[in-house]
């Protein structure tokens, strides 16, 4: 290497490069090309010769002018480019032009394949317009927004030694607003407007400053705790504040958008307006005598309705994601959702509020429960043995929850593997205010103490049930399949 002089030393440099070396003269023919460029145009160094760089380079479907390249000098600029045998990819081209008398001369253009780079702007572009569609599409209103500086404010902190980010924010509130402040608006889809009664996108964008309420600083805790503890879902109920100065009440729940889990770029907000849903309940529940008001706020607004917002908020969420296992883990959700959405809709369309008539309740409750979760090539039969019994709304509300969960349970894992099983209920009178629960199946059975882990929830939900009903919950082993035994209290 001592021995090579300085062009011997530049040509090995040039013959060696990753980078294709491409050497043309004032009419753009070439005169010199190095391997590496060759290897890309698939042609040999000879065949290049006197060639016009138009014969390869294309932009927009047209020829190289002479002047962009002159104008082009030393900035990089992408260029689609056909080899010998017309296979297209994206190359970067540097051009450093040359000059005689102040003519163009020729120029010497670097050329680095960047087709792999090219095909991820693509995905992420067809990505991002899925995306947008949408987002600008969907009745709820979002807002896509960025909390990247947020977080890193957040981790300066803790590097400072903050461990309770409340803690510090309630000592230091200012601190709590600059901080917040730092959230960027990308952009809002026009439900957004009409939710915030903005004249358009600009209106709301230039002044969402102003939606800003007294409980607004818990509301941006709330948020900065869950960037703090490197949650991707954050939700919570909040007032708003609109443009025009009234008030909604309204469901707020983030996202994090995939790919941005650690630095919070890209954050997908949701908005569901619960104030005149909550205005129209309160209206009919004064309307309404003091059972039907019973009903509705303990069924219809907090079971019926929440679940319609889970629902929706879960659809939404199995968009921003391409894992199976995650989208089937959300459909089998919404499943067991719609289920118990339709035991609620039985009581809220009941005649009679005060009691409810419990053979026919539950024959409901069954039929619909086996034709939702029963496997097609299944016969699954049942039995209810239950006498007049009318329950109070206090008793007919766990009872019912609990006899779901029971037939839930045994639908979804005692006939695994089975054309066909049968469930059973009975309830009947034990003394003066005490009823006995006999319910099960026999199918193929549990037993308590080796159930895995992830099977309890369940379990603990019937035993929690049960104690609502001051209730005796017993285990029976004796026959084939599951079986319980509850004695409960009617809560008159």
């Amino acid at each position: 290497m001592n021995n090579l002089n300085d062009n011997q030393l530049n040509r090995l440099i040039v013959e060696s490069s990753n980078e294709g070396v491409w050497v043309i003269d004032k009419n753009q023919k070439t005169i010199y090309s190095n391997p590496k460029l060759t290897e890309m145009l698939g042609v040999s160094q000879q065949e290049l010769l006197n060639k016009s760089v138009n014969d390869f380079i294309i932009e927009s479907g047209t020829s190289v002018d002479k002047m962009e390249l002159k104008q082009q000098n030393g900035t990089p600029k992408d260029y689609l480019i056909a080899n010998h045998a017309n296979s297209k990819f994206w190359a970067q081209v540097k051009v450093h032009s040359m000059h005689q008398n102040g003519d163009f001369s020729g120029a010497v253009l670097l050329i680095s394949d960047i087709s792999a780079r090219k095909k991820i702007e693509s995905e992420q572009a067809e990505s991002f317009n899925y995306y947008y569609s949408l987002f600008e599409d969907s009745p709820i209103p979002i807002w896509d927004e960025d909390f990247s500086e947020v977080k890193k404010a957040l981790e300066d902190l803790r590097l400072k030694g903050v461990e309770n980010p409340r803690a510090y924010f309630t000592q230091y509130p200012d601190e709590l607003g600059e901080i917040a402040s730092k959230m960027i608006v990308n952009e809002i889809n026009q439900a957004v407007v009409v939710l915030n009664e903005g004249s358009s996108k600009e209106d709301v964008l230039t002044n969402f400053k102003n939606l800003i309420t007294p409980k607004s600083h818990e509301y941006a805790l709330r948020q900065l705790e869950a960037i703090w503890n490197g949650e991707t879902v954050c939700e919570f109920d909040a007032e708003l504040k609109t443009l025009k100065g009234n008030y909604r009440y309204v469901h707020f729940k983030w996202s994090v958008l995939k790919g941005h889990d650690l630095d919070y770029k890209r954050i997908f907000l949701t908005t569901t307006d619960l104030t005149e849903r909550i205005k129209e309940e309160n209206l009919n529940l004064q309307e309404s005598n003091r059972e039907k008001e019973i009903l509705l706020k303990e069924v219809h607004h907090r079971v019926k309705n929440n679940l319609q917002i889970i629902s929706s908020l879960l659809k939404l969420q199995s968009y921003t994601t391409d894992d199976p296992r995650i989208t089937e883990i959300i459909e089998i959700s919404l499943s067991r959702i719609s289920s118990m959405a339709k035991v609620h809709e039985l009581l809220y369309k009941s005649t009679e509020f005060s009691k409810i008539n419990y053979h026919d309740y539950l024959t409901t409750l069954l039929e619909s429960l086996i034709s939702t979760m029963a496997l097609s090539n299944q016969r699954i039969s049942y039995s209810i043995d239950v006498a007049e019994i009318q329950f109070t709304i206090d008793t007919a509300i766990p009872l019912g929850l609990l006899i779901n969960e029971c037939i839930t349970n045994s639908l979804k894992h005692g006939f695994h593997q089975r054309d066909e099983g049968e469930i059973y209920i009975q309830i009947k009178k034990h003394n003066l205010n005490e009823y006995i629960l006999f319910i099960g199946d026999n199918g193929i059975g549990f037993n308590p103490t080796q159930t895995e882990k992830k099977d309890t929830l369940g379990l603990s939900l019937i035993e929690s049930l049960t104690e609502q009903l001051n209730g005796r919950l017993e285990h029976i082993n004796e026959q084939e399949g599951t079986h319980f035994k509850i004695i409960f209290k009617d809560l008159r």
